[in-house]
């Protein structure tokens, strides 16, 4: 009996990872795509759009214009450097790498982890890319390490695409 309630939540568990809907979102500016595991919910008054898929991972984006004091007569790295950790702190996260390349061939960007410093369980993950004088923030709350759940990561952050 035992054996056959963990067959029965394993079955369940994976068929909801592997059944879940990914879902194409054209950003209200039309300048960028990416997938979501659910229906994307904009938080009011912001460029912020959140989805949560079927193991409780929170995924997000935002595109946005760092202020002029953090541009100005800056590299494009220090400009990523500077508002990455800008957002670290707003977003009470300890930042414990970050890794600097290129996107398309075309433009900067930063891959960061870290972890939420009020819990310092749920590990915090994403990108950010500056094109021009915008930059595109995505990141992820992770529920735990699974590979479950670093595969939706990877989907999602791997699906972004700047419209041209």
């Amino acid at each position: 009996m035992k054996y056959l309630i963990l067959i029965v939540f394993i079955l369940v568990f994976f068929g909801e990872v592997r059944g879940q809907e990914w879902r194409l979102f054209n950003s209200p500016s039309n300048t960028y795509t990416i997938e979501f595991p659910s229906i994307p919910q904009n938080i009011q008054g912001t460029s912020i759009y959140v989805s949560k898929d079927v193991i409780g991972n929170l995924f997000a984006v935002q595109e946005f214009r760092p202020p002029e004091d953090i541009t100005k007569d800056q590299s494009s790295k220090e400009i990523l450097k500077t508002t990455i950790k800008a957002l670290a702190l707003k977003q009470n996260v300890f930042l414990s790498e970050t890794i600097y390349s290129e996107y398309k061939n075309d433009w900067v960007a930063v891959d960061f982890t870290g972890k939420i410093s009020a819990n310092k369980i749920s590990a915090f993950k994403g990108k950010a890319i500056l094109e021009g004088e915008k930059i595109y923030y995505m990141y992820a709350v992770l529920s735990d390490d699974s590979t479950a759940s670093l595969k939706n990561y990877s989907r999602f952050i791997h699906s972004f695409r700047i419209m041209r």
